[in-house]
């Protein structure tokens, strides 16, 4: 809300099955099908503004690995909040 407050265009993801989407809580998530949302939001962005974008928690992971699949989108930068890339190794 702060961004769009202050001029910013923004566009939110509430991936399936998480936040206030609908589906199973945690039980259909697919990896592939949140890439396919995030390049469907960016056909959204406008080409005179400059493009974010931001990852909360596992929206960090989700975003990382959809740019190193997508190394040609055109970005003024990657915010990340929390960031969620792997899983602390048990002793």
């Amino acid at each position: 809300m702060h961004h769009a407050l202050n001029g910013f265009e923004v566009h939110l993801i509430d991936l399936v099955g998480f936040g206030f989407s609908g589906g199973t809580r945690c039980s259909d998530f697919s990896l592939e099908d949140s890439h396919e949302n995030i390049g469907a939001m960016l056909q959204r962005f406008r080409d005179d503004k400059p493009a974010f974008l931001m990852g909360h928690s596992m929206g960090c992971l989700i975003t990382q690995t959809f740019l190193l699949k997508n190394p040609n989108i055109n970005l003024a930068g990657v915010i990340y909040g929390a960031p969620f890339f792997k899983m602390a190794k048990h002793a």
